[in-house]
């Protein structure tokens, strides 16, 4: 009866294993962070962190408003933060920019870091570093990367977490809805 109880417990640890391992294998890859739902009656636009990690200020980003704000959260130690951001400098690069602007906030827990990533990835955009990821739970980021477009109400319009090939579709469309 031992033998068989000690088999039982086995083939059920290898079940929940494996079952584990192939949800993390077909996920999209993202990184989680584990915070709650924004409060959507903030205007996000208002909250932005004015840690600048290049030379472009939250001031010069709030004076020059335009119809749309994308924001992009990644960390220097995120993998798939590392692949979004050049797809998302290419892709921007080609839309019309003068409805919207494309902001990349760090979620390093060191300011040292978040500048490093900032001058590998060439980052010229508004880069900003969110100290102690305050802003990042503001707005509920669960997981990196993670991009929110937001209207020029301070409202979520768009959130995707994770970065795959099936996510940069669904991103490509959105911003052709939103004519961008």
């Amino acid at each position: 009866m031992s033998t068989q109880k000690a088999t039982c417990k086995f083939i059920f640890h290898f079940i929940f294993s494996l079952i584990l391992s192939l949800i993390f294998i077909f996920s999209d890859s993202t990184f989680a962070m584990g915070t709650k739902k924004p409060d959507e009656s903030i205007n996000f636009w208002q909250k932005i962190p004015d840690q600048s990690l290049n030379k472009k200020t939250i001031d010069s980003l709030r004076s020059h408003k335009k119809e749309f704000l994308i924001l992009d959260f990644w960390a220097s130690w995120c993998e798939p933060c590392k692949d979004s951001i050049p797809f998302y400098k290419a892709t921007f690069s080609r839309r019309n920019q003068e409805k919207f602007h494309f902001v990349t906030i760090g979620a390093d827990d060191h300011k040292k870091d978040a500048e490093n990533f900032v001058k590998e990835m060439k980052i010229e955009d508004y880069a900003f570093w969110d100290e102690g990821q305050t802003y990042s739970k503001l707005l509920g980021i669960q997981s990196l990367p993670t991009l929110i477009i937001l209207d020029q109400e301070g409202k979520m319009i768009f959130t995707q977490s994770g970065f795959s090939e099936k996510k940069k579709a669904v991103l490509l469309k959105k911003l052709d809805d939103l004519k961008l």
